[in-house]
């Protein structure tokens, strides 16, 4: 997946540039741009569908790019990592919840994988995160 938004996305934008002249300005601006869709196009391969901007796989790839710079910092290619402090996109908040079916589906999957053996500290953490409706991001 890396690989597929390097290509697709860090390298029509930033592929150019030297690594030592990008600002945190220019990481922002192609985080920016790949969220608008500007590096979107027709996948070509035996996969097929297309590459596909937005905030998520903008998100995405500047989180790759920055990781890269970071391991290039550690191993001393370069000084500093240029997409430091880069900030993610806000989004939508998300208005999304369960069904009263889905919730039911997902008490009866626990209820089988718990049955089966499964991790019970990560089905409690499950159960947790239902039944006390807390979000990653805003309120329940």
């Amino acid at each position: 997946m890396d690989r597929s938004r390097i290509e697709s996305h860090i390298k029509p934008l930033l592929g150019r540039r030297r690594v030592d002249s990008l600002k945190l300005g220019d990481i922002e601006g192609a985080q920016a741009d790949i969220a608008a869709g500007k590096t979107s196009k027709p996948r070509i391969g035996s996969r097929g569908g297309a590459t596909t901007g937005g905030e998520g796989v903008a998100a995405r790839t500047i989180s790759a790019l920055h990781a890269i710079f970071e391991h290039a910092v550690r191993l001393g290619r370069i000084e500093f990592n240029p997409a430091k402090g880069v900030r993610e996109p806000s989004g939508a908040a998300c208005e999304r919840r369960l069904s009263r079916a889905e919730i039911e589906r997902l008490g009866k999957t626990l209820s089988t994988a718990a049955e089966d053996g499964e991790n019970h500290t990560s089905l409690a953490a499950i159960r947790f995160l239902l039944l006390t409706g807390f979000r990653r991001r805003g309120s329940a």
